[in-house]
């Protein structure tokens, strides 16, 4: 990438075009399995092959996404689908998955692939991990804020996409659960529900009243990002990519984002094409985390679908007629909507009339009346959602051919010796067609240089423009007109093909997946114990201390999360034996020094070291710390055997499965012996810089609210969602309020050769938590244990099929 590139999204045919013709450096897009917009048309093998050839034609990269978790099951044809990409001249392949990328990197080694968002890389360590492993661009987390990104940016040799436009996450991408364990549709594997954008009531936990106004509903949905005014400061980035949201949108809005994009990037002025973005679908626009939005600047606590533009007011409602005061033109066609609290009524403008006429538009201060069943008060603001006119004229202009290519033809014809027509493309390609027969000698009719001029210029639908003609033709010949169009079709078709091909070198492969045996040992059974609150875990390390020690056939461990309270007591951690948890996310955190003190108490005390890692980007850190024992979260997401093979071939002692695969979908991890899953606690639904204490009572972080009191979630079923906050940094986990607990199947799960069994107590279940690590304490045998644990919960994720 040798300048600023703008990447678009294409989610079907009409709108690739759309991207196309707007003036997108790079397209991304996805086939019918493995991408995150499962929901998009998205595109056939077949239609891929041609797209790439469309897209190459017209000087414009694509980007295929793989961007989702891949079962064991699938890997396969994970690897024939990138197999195929690469054997079609892909320029590049969006993953989040490690295992696919490890597979990738072996097969087609000169591969270019990019981490994806999903991937949730958010530090320049996770950068320079993403380059250790094979990637050649990173999509940065959409929660780094222009300083962050510069800092890489300057820092790091890799290839730096961000989002600029279009939809928010409110979670962390990849470390998204809620979709999945609510309704089985995970957005790790392309499938989410977007449950964060229905309605929610905020509490203090244990009590009922609610604390959001009426108007605030969508407590964690947020607008749409729109950086559009900030382009001449991302400018100073570099060669970075800047990346539209919007697979699932039609042409009319990628046509309109990119082309405004486009313009500003070019240096064109900004005010009309400001204004045009929010002609098409927007959640109300924010700058986001990239310009460092406040809270209530950052969310639409109002409406989690298209915001529109305001319309005008009510002036009477009478009998179904709605009087209204235009402040915008309104359309025939047009989709307007009022709100209140929350609530959305609306209609199409199918009839408008004005003065007693029926008009098909009227404009701004005019008095019209539609047609309208719902009831209103006077003065409510009406908004137009649809917005007819714009629409029809962007998706009209969005599927017309825009030639990027220059071509210069020179045209040479003498008697009895074969025409030529040569061709230049862009200054460098050079093509020559003869032809099939040499002039003859007029009789009485002579090709005129107009005529031939005329010929040659017929280059409509095509991606080419003509920049000179130059003629050099004997006078009185004669070459008939079919001739001439042949020999113009034969050069622009060969053209075309070899702008379709942009890597020639490339060998046509096939590539077929390894299967490979574990020789690993079989340890002991562990119970990871982990805790967030030290208070919490020293009171349980002294019940345990009170028990009689006897020989058990399982060890248990201690975890703590809370890093800055374990680094001021780390002698005493140590000596407990209690292990470190890194954070998942760590933007500016540098935990060099932490584990290094760590393994310096360790050796002064003859224990031995070893740390969870809860983010791949971690890895990094055995660079320095080689030898280092360390455990895989099940935040790495670990969903194949692959992927587990890999964390293993790096160092760790075991892995924490991703909690989303089920019960059958564990076979393939037979021959493993250390492999661990989450059985019990009230498991994180999301991760994310947004608290929604601070948000609703008070429009911004830093509120400090969280240390005095507990607050729930409540969606619109009475589930409770207990958020967990980190005041400090403003951070929280929006937790499952139903406990996960497969305590009581842990046999099950150990003949599918789980070892390593992770419980977090965080004090949500104090009663059932104690009763749990009660018998921890007390009980010698684990199959004698398994007996005395509380009943499991049916999760569907753990006995059924498993999420889509």
């Amino acid at each position: 990438m040798n300048k600023m590139e703008l990447l678009a999204p294409a989610g079907s045919s009409e709108s690739l075009k759309a991207a196309v013709y707007a003036g997108a450096n790079a397209v991304y897009l996805a086939g019918r399995q493995f991408g995150a917009r499962r929901s998009a048309n998205n595109f056939s093998n077949e239609e891929i092959v041609e797209v790439i050839k469309f897209c190459h034609q017209r000087n414009v990269a694509v980007y295929v996404t793989l961007n989702t978790l891949i079962k064991s099951t699938e890997m396969s044809d994970a690897l024939g689908f990138v197999e195929f990409l690469y054997n079609h001249d892909v320029d590049a392949v969006i993953l989040q998955d490690i295992g696919l990328l490890a597979n990738i990197k072996i097969g087609f080694p000169d591969l270019h692939c990019h981490a994806s968002t999903q991937m949730n890389l958010h530090s320049l360590k996770d950068v320079e991990w993403a380059e250790s492993v094979g990637f050649s661009r990173v999509v940065l987390s959409r929660e780094l804020n222009f300083d962050e990104i510069k800092e890489i940016t300057e820092k790091t040799n890799m290839e730096i996409e961000l989002f600029v436009h279009g939809a928010l996450c409110i979670s962390y991408s990849g470390q998204c659960l809620m979709s999945s364990f609510i309704g089985g549709r995970s957005g790790n594997r392309g499938a989410c529900a977007q449950p964060c954008r229905k309605a929610y009531t905020l509490v203090e936990r244990g009590k009922e009243n609610v604390l959001n106004k009426p108007e605030q509903v969508y407590l964690m949905s947020p607008k749409d990002l729109n950086v559009y005014e900030y382009i001449e400061e991302l400018k100073a980035l570099g060669n970075v990519s800047l990346k539209v949201e919007g697979r699932m949108k039609g042409p009319d809005y990628v046509y309109t984002v990119v082309s405004s994009y486009r313009k500003a990037i070019d240096d064109h002025p900004l005010s009309v094409d400001h204004e045009k973005l929010f002609k098409v679908f927007n959640r109300d626009f924010t700058e986001g985390h990239l310009f460092d939005a406040e809270y209530k600047s950052l969310m639409n606590y109002e409406l989690p679908s298209s915001y529109g533009t305001v319309l005008g007011k009510t002036l009477s409602l009478n009998d179904g007629i709605l009087t209204l005061q235009l402040t915008d033109e309104l359309n025939k066609g047009d989709e307007i909507q009022t709100r209140f609290k929350g609530k959305t009524v609306g209609t199409r403008t199918d009839v408008i009339t004005m003065n007693g006429q029926r008009v098909s538009s009227a404009t701004a201060g005019s008095i019209v009346t539609v047609p309208f069943k719902y009831k209103t008060v006077k003065n409510s603001i009406f908004y137009k959602t649809y917005d007819k006119k714009h629409i029809d004229a962007a998706t009209l202009e969005s599927q017309i051919e825009k030639p990027v290519n220059e071509i210069n033809l020179f045209f040479e014809a003498h008697l009895e010796q074969q025409a030529k027509l040569i061709g230049i493309v862009n200054q460098t390609l050079r093509l020559e067609v003869v032809s099939e027969m040499p002039p003859e000698r007029a009789n009485n009719r002579p090709l005129s240089m107009e005529r031939v001029t005329e010929q040659f210029s017929k280059l409509g639908g095509t991606p080419f423009f003509l920049n000179q003609f130059e003629v050099n033709m004997d006078d009185g010949l004669v070459i008939p007109i079919s001739e001439l169009n042949r020999m113009r079709r034969t050069l622009v078709d060969e053209a075309t093909e070899k702008l379709s091909i942009w890597h020639p070198d490339r060998i046509h492969k096939s590539y077929d997946l390894i299967k490979s045996d574990s020789n690993e040992s079989e340890g002991k059974i562990e119970l990871h114990l982990h805790f967030y609150s030290k208070d919490y875990l020293n009171e349980c390390i002294d019940d345990s201390d009170h028990v009689e020690n006897k020989e058990k056939d399982y060890d248990s461990i201690w975890f703590m999360h809370d890093l800055k309270a374990y680094e001021a007591d780390m002698s005493n951690m140590v000596e407990k034996g209690v292990v470190p948890v890194l954070p998942r996310i760590g933007r500016t955190e540098n935990h060099e020094f932490l584990i290094e003190k760590y393994q310096n108490e360790c050796a002064f005390q003859s224990a031995q070291p070893r740390i969870v890692f809860s983010h791949v980007g971690q890895m990094v850190y055995l660079k320095r710390f080689s030898g280092l024992k360390w455990i895989a979260s099940e935040t790495m997401n670990c969903f194949n055997v692959d992927s587990y093979d890999t964390l293993i071939s790096n160092g760790a002692e075991s892995v924490i499965l991703s909690p989303e695969l089920s019960v059958q979908e564990l076979g393939p991890y037979k021959k493993r012996s250390n492999l661990g899953y989450y059985v019990y606690g009230n498991m994180p639904a999301m991760i994310s810089e947004y608290c929604p204490v601070g948000g609703t009572l008070t429009g911004q972080s830093g509120c400090n609210l969280c240390k005095s009191k507990d607050y729930d979630l409540i969606d619109e079923k009475g589930m409770h969602f207990p958020i967990r906050c980190d005041a400090q940094l403003c951070r929280v986990e929006i937790l499952f309020g139903k406990t996960h607990n497969w305590l009581s199947n842990m046999l099950r799960l150990r003949t599918l050769g789980i070892r390593v069994f992770k419980m977090e107590f965080d004090r949500l279940n104090p009663t059932e938590e104690q009763e749990i690590l009660n018998a921890i304490f007390t009980i010698s045998e684990f199959n004698n244990l398994v007996k005395k644990m509380p009943q499991f919960n049916d999760n569907f994720h753990i006995t059924g099929k498993g999420v889509e």
